[in-house]
């Protein structure tokens, strides 16, 4: 593209050059001026106050201006800054937008526009001051008020945000955030006391690293099936700082942290649960009392004591396995029943007296003892008999025993409060999540959908209902295809087929909205779940103004713009098709170049507007009389390029501009080719000689030598053009 001309690029330099130093001088200003208006702030005088509910701006002299809600959100933002610099894209952050180069222009439109409304309404400028290279502050205090509603839930939310901090600062259990490729985002600190590691500095590992060498191949394969949704389980062991296991229990969930996938776990320290199960152990083997674990439903022993089988006279191998009945351990067997149907509703016998029968057929007499336990999930029948001729002992282990048991039932007790109140939490935060949800959706810049699979609509927030002119009714009567234009409509299937393979897609779309407006959109969708059935989530932005850019920047990249027609790229661009389309035999291809005598004069004497118009009439001229299949451009200032057919006489006519009137000639030259080149430039920059180009001021029809100005111009001349294939050229003018 020709370089602009000098003129025009001194102005707009002297323009840039007075912008700048005029924001120079507003800046100095502003901060001479900040100091001042903050000092004259005193208690009881009058500043400017902002009404956050109601939306408006108050001047000190009472006068009112409503603002619209970006205004509203922009003075929020510098009234927050206290007095400091808010930086351009924070503003355009604050205000809900995406941050591009191009929303500068956008934010300095709507200072601009409160600066004019503010003006004209209050007959003074807000206080809002640019900082050159920095972005806006307040030039004056200002009262903000907020709102009793809005108050209430900004302290609402500050004290969630503590609860939540000090209950994952105290939960006893280890709570980690794990993201989708097993690196650890977050950390409570209970895992300093767990597992010997600091909470930033387990951020980062990933969570195989916790688990031993020997068990990371199980545990990756666990982690794969919990991105499987296939386990919410593990109950492998961590390996703490020192090297030493901790048996654990960790439950893990899907969920979102920051804005991404991740897993949520809570791994439980069975340390505690461990030694209890040990000393259960020891002390279940090394009771002289006769005790016994019998596996439900079969009722066969699954365990017993030494004391049994010392007691009863058997061999462990002759117990373990078999049922009571098969021993023919109870010679009471109704009574046995009766006991065993009480365990079975849930209920725990003491003091019950029941013979017993001895291997060798004595009958022994005890007192039974003895309830229903679960163990991994397994139900069993723990029994107890003392023997009553041992009965000063068999009281004391008794007492011993409900001890440690009303210890357990207690820590079962304080284990379904915490998960009771971990329950409760959870709901919050989901409750919590949802509003937030909805609040984000529906006050969302762009036109945001929630579609079926089939192309249903399910749910659209309040900017698609004022863009597409529908209401939220009309919207869920309406399939994708009825937005759609019937040209693009016809992919919305393979759109929703291919959303539902991949989970995510974008794509750009026409719209239509309720009048019958079509625009394009760029359309990013994601698969989500939605009342329980899949779904897609669609945001819709309207891109009408990017494409009208976009096109008008490709026409003037490649057209001239002052009369519209191709320049100099373009016009090589056609004149290098047009020879690499001659094949020999065929016509002859013309090239014309025509340059317009004294157009520099005429600039000079009537004015740089009649030479533009002066070109543009040229230039319509030109297309009117072009032949069919002739190409025109605009190479210089008044130079024009012809490409046609054949070669066809000049015409000179007069033009008639405003009060001047000229005659101006056209000095051309033509280059014919009757075989290909592939060296275009070289055929462009062949000048062949012409009339009124040597510097005489007599018409080129009437001079031949020119004793005035003692030149000499030949009105015709053969030249030869020699490129590397000896293409031949005839020249004339």
């Amino acid at each position: 593209m020709p370089p602009p001309p000098r003129v025009l690029v001194g102005r707009c330099a002297c323009r840039q050059s007075a912008v700048r130093n005029a924001r120079v001088s507003d800046a100095d200003e502003d901060k001479a001026r900040l100091p001042q208006a903050v000092a004259a702030a005193q208690p009881g005088e009058d500043a400017w106050h902002l009404d956050s509910q109601r939306g408006e701006l108050t001047s000190p002299e009472g006068l009112v201006q409503g603002l619209s809600r970006m205004e509203l959100g922009l003075l929020q933002t510098l009234a927050q800054a206290r007095g400091a610099t808010v930086s351009r894209r924070s503003l355009v952050e604050a205000l809900g937008r995406r941050w591009y180069d191009y929303e500068q222009t956008w934010l300095d439109q709507v200072v601009s526009r409160l600066r004019r409304r503010c003006k004209h309404r209050l007959g003074r400028l807000p206080p809002v001051r640019t900082v050159r290279g920095e972005g806006y502050r307040l030039s004056e205090p200002m009262q903000v008020d907020e709102g009793v509603a809005l108050q209430r839930a900004r302290q609402a939310l500050r004290e969630l945000v503590v609860n939540f901090q000090t209950f994952f600062a105290t939960v006893e259990d280890l709570m980690l955030v794990v993201g989708l490729d097993g690196r650890i985002l977050f950390a409570n600190p209970a895992c300093e006391h767990i597992l010997g590691y600091d909470a930033a500095e387990m951020v980062g590992m990933h969570v195989l690293d916790l688990h031993p060498a020997e068990l990371r191949a199980e545990a990756e394969a666990i982690f794969a099936a919990m991105l499987r949704a296939e386990r919410q389980r593990c109950p492998l062991p961590l390996q703490a700082r020192d090297g030493a296991l901790v048996p654990v229990e960790t439950r893990v969930w899907p969920g979102r942290w920051n804005g991404a996938d991740c897993f949520f776990g809570i791994i439980k320290d069975l340390s505690v649960e461990q030694e209890a199960k040990q000393r259960f152990e020891r002390l279940f083997q090394l009771n002289p009392a006769f005790m016994a674990l019998t596996r439900l439903p079969e009722r066969r022993f699954e365990d017993v004591n030494q004391a049994f089988l010392d007691t009863l006279g058997y061999q462990r191998q002759q117990v373990l396995g078999k049922s009571a009945a098969a021993l023919r351990l109870f010679p009471d067997s109704t009574g046995h029943q009766r006991l065993v149907r009480r365990l079975l509703a849930g209920e725990r016998i003491s003091d019950e007296a029941l013979q017993v029968r001895r291997r060798d057929g004595e009958i022994l007499d005890g007192l039974f003892y003895g309830e229903q336990i679960s163990s991994q999930g397994q139900a069993y029948l723990l029994t107890v008999m003392i023997d009553i001729t041992q009965r000063t002992r068999a009281e004391r282990d008794l007492r011993a025993s409900e001890q440690r048991y009303r210890r357990l039932s207690a820590d079962l007790e304080r284990q379904v409060q915490a998960r009771t109140a971990e329950i409760r939490t959870a709901n919050a935060a989901l409750q919590a999540s949802e509003a937030q949800y909805r609040m984000l959706f529906n006050n969302a810049a762009d036109p945001m959908f929630i579609i079926d699979l089939h192309g249903r609509f399910l749910l659209v927030n309040d900017q698609a209902c004022r863009h597409y002119g529908r209401s939220q009714d009309a919207f869920l009567q309406l399939h994708i295809t009825d937005v759609d234009t019937p040209e693009d409509g016809v992919n919305a299937a393979a759109r929703i087929a291919r959303l539902e393979q991949e989970g995510q897609a974008a794509f750009t779309a026409l719209h239509r909205d309720a009048t019958g407006r079509t625009f394009p959109v760029e359309v990013r969708a994601t698969r989500i779940r939605y009342g329980g059935i899949p779904a897609m989530l669609s945001i819709c932005r309207d891109i009408s103004e990017q494409t009208a850019a976009r096109a008008r920047i490709e026409f003037l990249a490649y057209h001239d713009s002052l009369t519209g027609m191709p320049n100099r790229i373009l016009g090589r661009d056609r004149l290098a098709q047009a020879i690499a389309g001659v094949a020999p035999g065929q016509n002859a291809l013309a090239v014309l170049l025509l340059d317009l005598d004294g157009f520099k004069h005429v600039n000079i004497s009537c004015g740089q507007g009649i030479g533009d118009a002066l070109l543009q009439s040229v230039a319509e001229r030109l297309n009117q009389q072009r032949p069919d299949g002739a190409q025109l451009a605009r190479l210089t200032a008044d130079e024009f390029l012809i490409v046609l057919p054949d070669l066809h006489p000049d015409h000179c006519e007069p033009v008639v501009l405003q009060t001047c009137e000229r005659t101006t000639a056209g000095s051309g030259g033509a280059l014919r080719y009757r075989r290909p080149a592939t060296q275009h430039h070289r055929l462009a920059r062949r000048r062949p000689l012409s009339a009124g180009r040597s510097g005489c001021r007599h018409p080129a029809a009437e001079c031949r030598s020119c004793a005035e100005c003692g030149q000499t111009k030949r009105t015709a001349q053969r030249l030869s053009v020699r490129a590397e294939h000896e293409n031949c050229a005839d020249a004339f003018s």
